[in-house]
């Protein structure tokens, strides 16, 4: 079934956890550890951990995107 933090929840909610945690460093905390994991070979940890870094990227930016619909 893969690994079991792959879900978009589980991401997100790592992400929050991270910003609570680090602030604004918090892209950079989980960056470090994503080459950490492609320094011994874990592809999919690095994958995941960029894909936590994207997610932090996400619920930290301030202006939306310009294809992007308001309500």
């Amino acid at each position: 079934m893969g690994d079991p933090m792959s879900s978009d929840l589980d991401i997100f909610r790592s992400a929050a956890l991270l910003i609570r945690d680090h602030g604004e460093v918090a892209a950079a905390v989980a960056a470090r550890r994503a080459d950490a994991l492609l320094d011994t070979g874990d592809l999919e940890g690095c994958h995941l951990w960029n894909r936590i870094v994207e997610a932090i990227d996400d619920l930290t930016r301030t202006q939306r995107h310009a294809h992007e619909l308001t309500h």
